[in-house]
């Protein structure tokens, strides 16, 4: 018999019909919300170890990373949990227009490869 895998937070909250609509709406703030939590399972570090190493309380890490708390988080402690989580944050405007958006895709991609 097959064993079945255990479903990632993520899957798990993707099953809430809640959750779901949230993630739909709100795609840009919930990419940054999931890019956490993804690091945060690889289980090198529980949300407690992260908070205490990030210097912020649990409540707050826990708010931050769900019902849209990133958006309330300040710019200089998202760039604390990434460098809690050995990662940088990179803010970027991008602009809509496609040619202009493709050149800063490649600046960026210079600068950090």
């Amino acid at each position: 018999m097959k064993k079945r895998r255990a479903a990632s937070l993520f899957e798990s909250e993707m099953r809430k019909p809640s959750f779901r609509r949230r993630f739909e709406v709100e795609r840009e703030s919930f990419a940054l919300e999931v890019q956490f939590l993804n690091l945060l399972e690889s289980g090198e570090m529980t949300l407690a170890d992260f908070a205490r190493r990030t210097g912020v309380p649990r409540a707050n890490i826990t708010r931050d990373l769900s019902q849209q708390g990133i958006r309330n988080a300040t710019l200089p402690r998202v760039s604390r949990m990434a460098e809690v989580v050995d990662a940088d944050f990179v803010p970027v405007i991008l602009p809509r227009d496609p040619k202009k958006r493709r050149e800063v895709f490649d600046r960026l991609q210079r600068a950090y490869a």
